[in-house]
């Protein structure tokens, strides 16, 4: 076979396109374009310096009242961090698996249908709380 630096080049283009124009789409609801990302629960609490990096990009007054949990993700290779207000009867805790919404205030970190770093299910917290 023949390839040509012409017909390599080519071929390489196609599949970094083809690449870049598949979005993913986690468990069939999240999808990455509407701004889901896959991380893990950093921190859990209601502190002020949580409350304040929320406020960096939100308005201040929902963060008032509001427990907080900062994520870490990935993207484009670079590791990042987004605090979100969750509910007070949340049951995340530091090393869940979660998708987090990155786009809006009104971001939302839901639990993975995956292990977390202990080995028990993200979800495990919730059967917990209606047991």
């Amino acid at each position: 076979m023949d390839y040509s630096p012409m017909k390599l080049a080519a071929l390489l283009t196609a599949g970094f396109i083809s690449g870049c124009a598949s979005n993913s789409v986690y468990e069939g609801r999240y999808p990455w374009d509407a701004g889901w990302r896959k991380g893990s629960v950093d921190a859990v609490g209601e502190d002020d310096q949580m409350r304040a990096r929320y406020a960096q990009r939100c308005k201040v007054e929902a963060a008032q009242a509001a427990r907080f949990a900062r994520i870490r993700y990935i993207e484009m290779g670079k590791a990042r961090m987004q605090t979100v207000a969750v509910p007070k009867d949340s049951t995340l805790t530091v090393g869940d698996l979660v998708y987090v919404k990155v786009f809006d205030c009104a971001g939302q970190a839901l639990p993975r249908d995956a292990p977390t770093k202990s080995g028990v299910r993200a979800v495990a917290g919730m059967a917990r709380r209606h047991a």
